[in-house]
């Protein structure tokens, strides 16, 4: 039944890319192939499906000359899995579900879509797919920051998500910050960052939101809590994919020390709902989260000053019989 759920919802939010993908694709047949766009026929690897990525102007159907761009499959079962390739090349990543998405000179995808590939025997026809793609500044580091070896700077966009009605997939990075250098590209509009500990596997600094400029480089304003303050990143997981706004809206609520606190940033994706707490007073509580057709097992944690929770969590589906909203 959950599996039934999650293939209804993907083909239905799936269904406006592939529209524009297979009639792109349609109008790619012999000479009629525009010039300096890769021709499906030629989509193979000693004999094996390759995979190509092409940019669109953001808002638009059209394709646009793919040089110059670099398209990026991260993985999406695993993040720090990232393969690099020239847009409009062919290319064989290994079997898996990928997070699609494309950068170039100030222009950066502001989501990015989800394609799975397995390289089979080629039939006559590649895998072209597309990502669209919009203005973008960078954001960098302190040269006290950037010199710190162990760490890792994740950034995750933290604007809109909502592409014709239907939210999407999250466009993040993340980066040695020894390699990060003049900065990383990232859409215009809010953006929040976080430094990673790989030896102690936490956070040990959060930024709150900043604006990221077209054009323009900024450097992450990190804080880290005081000793009597605590914060809080939740990354809650829904169990199917939400097909609309209204299906990514999340109720996201904090029980500590006898108060009821909504997080300071909510960031509604399709397949999760990311909400951070800030200068918390510690304290042990319970995270409580609902959506319309899904709920969270109330979850106990304990809150320490100095420090940044994380948790991962995932949503349990609503009972058929409870006979809720959207049922």
């Amino acid at each position: 039944m959950a599996f039934d759920a999650v293939r209804k919802s993907w083909a239905k939010r799936s269904g406006f890319c592939l529209a524009i993908l297979i009639g792109w694709c349609a109008t790619l047949k012999g000479n009629s192939v525009p010039p300096g766009l890769p021709d499906p026929a030629s989509g193979q690897i000693h004999g094996k499906v390759a995979i190509t990525v092409v940019p669109q102007a953001l808002g638009k159907r059209e394709p646009l000359l793919p040089w110059g761009f670099v398209a990026h499959l991260t993985g999406y079962d695993n993040p720090d899995v990232d393969f690099e390739i020239p847009c409009g090349t062919w290319s064989q990543p290994p079997r898996g579900r990928y997070r699609v998405w494309i950068e170039g000179e100030w222009q950066i995808s502001p989501f990015t879509h989800v394609v799975r590939f397995s390289p089979q025997l080629f039939r006559g026809r590649g895998l072209v797919t597309s990502a669209a793609v919009g203005p973008a500044g960078r954001v960098t580091l302190s040269p006290e920051v950037a010199k710190k070896s162990g760490l890792f700077l994740r950034l995750l966009h933290a604007g809109a998500y909502l592409e014709d009605g239907y939210p999407r997939w999250e466009l993040s990075r993340r980066k040695p910050v020894r390699e990060v250098g003049a900065g990383l590209l990232m859409p215009v509009g809010p953006a929040i960052g976080a430094l990673w500990d790989e030896q102690s596997q936490g956070y040990v600094a959060l930024s709150r939101p900043f604006e990221v400029k077209a054009r323009e480089t900024v450097t992450v304003p990190f804080e880290q809590p005081t000793a009597e303050r605590a914060a809080l990143v939740a990354q809650i997981q829904r169990p199917s994919l939400a097909s609309s706004a209204d299906d990514a809206k999340m109720k996201i609520e904090l029980q500590l020390n006898r108060q009821k606190l909504t997080p300071d940033l909510q960031i509604a994706l399709t397949d999760r709902t990311y909400a951070v707490w800030y200068g918390v007073v510690p304290g042990a509580g319970e995270l409580h989260a609902e959506t319309r057709d899904a709920f969270l097992q109330p979850q106990p944690l304990r809150l320490v000053g100095g420090r940044i929770e994380r948790r991962l969590l995932t949503m349990t589906p609503q009972p058929a019989w409870t006979g809720r909203p959207g049922k």
